[in-house]
């Protein structure tokens, strides 16, 4: 079953910060969006919900770190002669990204 594709306006800024940033915790990502680290940590628990991202590291405190999990595409490209070709690109998570 495929992954729901985030269209809220927060979880797309969440993900675009993630990408940049590495990890990130609700404070860290309010902070960079512009919103609230209640509202950030909400949407971030759905993102990891539907396996968008995942714990980076220990918890400290109430601080929790969440980082982008892989992420990978699928292109069914058309026939090539007598056999079909598939092309599998991974985005690996950006692990020493400076911030």
């Amino acid at each position: 079953m495929p992954l729901p594709i985030p269209s809220h306006p927060i979880r797309v800024a969440l993900l675009e910060v993630l990408i940049g940033h590495g990890s990130l915790t609700a404070t860290q990502a309010g902070e960079l969006v512009g919103e609230s680290p209640t509202t950030c940590s909400f949407h971030l628990r759905q993102l990891a919900k539907y396996g968008f991202i995942e714990k980076a590291g220990e918890r400290k405190g109430l601080q929790r770190l969440r980082q982008l999990v892989r992420v990978g595409m699928v292109i069914d490209l058309p026939l090539i002669g007598d056999r079909r070709e598939d092309m599998y690109t991974v985005l690996e998570r950006p692990s020493k990204m400076a911030t």
